[in-house]
């Protein structure tokens, strides 16, 4: 009987020398990970707003998620820990929303504690400071002076 025949196992190409490449420099991608993580965790409020704001949306967290499984696959935990702590300071920096009439240049006021108004009686409220004191109002404006409209300014009492 004659020994089956066993197909050539072919050696090199082009796929040794990727493994032969990235073994020989996954010390240098490790350094370059943990520096970049290191900074991030140091600095995330360095990130632009921008991309905070994408990486709290859904499919943001899906990529931090992807990217951190990849990482404790590939590198270990120890940067699985750091990538942890690095995705859970910039996920913690986004603001919730925006303010609507916030004023950049505002002063706080501390609030008495002994002299309460009716209000934050009744309402159970305890306000430590008062952002804007005053607020600046104006009346509503129609500049054009074509269309006639119910809203009357300076500008219709001329015409």
């Amino acid at each position: 009987m004659a020994a089956p025949t066993v197909p050539p196992v072919m050696i090199g190409g082009v796929r040794n020398i990727l493994v032969d490449f990235s073994m020989k420099h996954v010390s240098n991608v490790q350094v370059i990970i943990t520096i970049l993580l290191v900074l991030g965790i140091t600095f995330p409020t360095s990130i632009p707003i921008e991309i905070r704001q994408q990486a709290s949306t859904t499919v943001g967290r899906l990529f931090l998620f992807l990217g951190l499984y990849g990482i404790l696959m590939t590198d270990g935990w120890f940067y699985g820990i750091l990538a942890v702590i690095f995705i859970s300071l910039v996920l913690s920096t986004v603001p919730g929303s925006y303010e609507g009439f916030q004023n950049t240049s505002y002063s706080l006021k501390l609030v008495d504690e002994k002299k309460r108004w009716w209000v934050e009686e009744i309402l159970n409220e305890n306000p430590v400071a008062i952002e804007a004191e005053k607020v600046k109002t104006a009346a509503v404006q129609d500049d054009d002076l074509q269309a006639r409209s119910s809203v009357q300014d300076s500008k219709s009492s001329s015409r």
